[in-house]
């Protein structure tokens, strides 16, 4: 990790993780693809069949509609993440809604 990086995460972060990419991004831009297929980094399958989907590297309910990673299986997507990416998106809702920011379906919330 770069000292640029370890400034940005902060002392907190960079001791239990580790920045794997920093993207940026806005509307308009090409998609971007981070990870690599074929292992899921949260539960560690390697089924082939279980990377069919493209998972949002950050819930699409906060604006992202451009990062997506490659390394998360459908399972962990769609089970596990789920839950908690709606209930981060219900946390910051009032932000979204004044911020005008477009959600799944391209609807302000």
């Amino acid at each position: 990790m770069s000292s640029r990086q370890s400034k940005l995460a902060g002392p907190a972060l960079t001791k239990r993780y580790e920045i794997l990419s920093q993207v940026q991004a806005s509307i308009g831009d090409p998609r971007i693809t981070i990870g690599t297929k074929g292992k899921c980094r949260y539960c560690g399958t390697d089924t082939p069949s279980l990377f069919r989907r493209q998972s949002h590297t950050f819930p699409e309910a906060l604006g992202n509609k451009w990062v997506f990673s490659s390394d998360e299986c459908d399972q962990c997507n769609s089970g596990i993440f789920a839950r908690y990416d709606d209930s981060l998106a219900n946390c910051v809702a009032p932000v979204l809604t004044l911020g005008g920011t477009k959600g799944k379906r391209n609807i302000i919330r």
